[in-house]
């Protein structure tokens, strides 16, 4: 009981904090910063007013490039972890899963339940201003998915995570909380992956700031080093923020204790194969 009553006592609190996406959103517009950070705070209760109701269910939607490289982030983090649990998957019906998925979220989306119930269910920009896309263009969106999920399997990160045990992943994108609807028929116990480092974004502190990391693949190497590695899922060509992965540097040396020079940084584009 007393548990408990400590428990429901602590406030739910919309605290400060830097992250470098926060960075990039203010820099860009101040308008939009609020809105995405702080006009739509309790807009999931009932009790909301309207207009913060109304920014919460659209800061909730996704567009289809961004949908795109979620899913990716996703089914990566699920090939991991399955991996590194030992589990067996069939390639080719593990990308007919994630494409089942894809179909059934996008069918959530078209049924426009999201509008009152956008914490529950998910919702496309695309169809909430009534954009009118050819078939090919959701198509194209389905094909980048699964061409993403091969090309992954056939780099040297997928290569190098078969030979990696449980002690030697340091963090790893998506612990699947949210995402429980999208994964749960391909394995029914997804709770037995707790034990497995979370994808929970992390945090450390810097001149009394709560800073904001989210690394995607982070795993120890026989020397004593640490790889990150970033994955990128969009058409550009442009080299990687390197403020981001500057953070997830700092982040490396000062929690795991690692000097500079032992931490190596790199993004991979998934949709383009290409490492940098």
């Amino acid at each position: 009981m007393i548990l408990t009553v400590i428990f429901m006592s602590k406030d739910f609190k919309n605290d400060f904090s830097w992250s470098n996406s926060r960075h990039s959103t203010f820099k860009s517009c101040k308008r939009k910063y609020y809105f995405q950070y702080y006009g739509f705070w309790n807009g999931w209760e009932d009790d909301a007013p309207e207009r913060v109701k109304t920014i919460y269910r659209l800061k909730k939607l996704q567009n289809r490039h961004t949908w795109k490289g979620t899913i990716i982030h996703e089914a990566i983090a699920f090939l991991l972890k399955s991996l590194l649990k030992n589990k067996k998957l069939d390639q080719e019906e593990f990308k007919e899963t994630v494409v089942d998925k894809m179909r059934d979220q996008y069918k959530t989306s078209l049924s426009g339940e999201y509008k009152t119930n956008p914490k529950n269910n998910f919702g496309l920009l695309e169809h909430d201003y009534g954009e009118e896309l050819e078939k090919e263009t959701w198509q194209s969106v389905r094909d980048d998915v699964t061409r993403c999920i091969d090309n992954f399997l056939g780099s040297e990160f997928w290569k190098k995570a078969t030979t990696l045990s449980q002690e030697d992943c340091l963090s790893l994108e998506g612990d699947l909380k949210g995402s429980e609807n999208l994964w749960k028929n391909v394995f029914p116990t997804l709770n037995t992956w707790k034990n497995l480092p979370s994808g929970k974004p992390d945090t450390f502190s810097v001149d009394g700031i709560q800073v904001w990391v989210k690394i995607d693949f982070a795993y120890r190497e026989g020397d004593g080093s640490i790889s990150l590695i970033d994955w990128k899922s969009g058409d550009s060509n442009n080299i990687p923020n390197p403020t981001q992965l500057n953070i997830y540097g700092y982040y490396a040396s000062e929690v795991w204790d690692v000097p500079e020079e032992k931490i190596h940084l790199t993004a991979y584009n998934v949709n383009q194969d290409e490492p940098h």
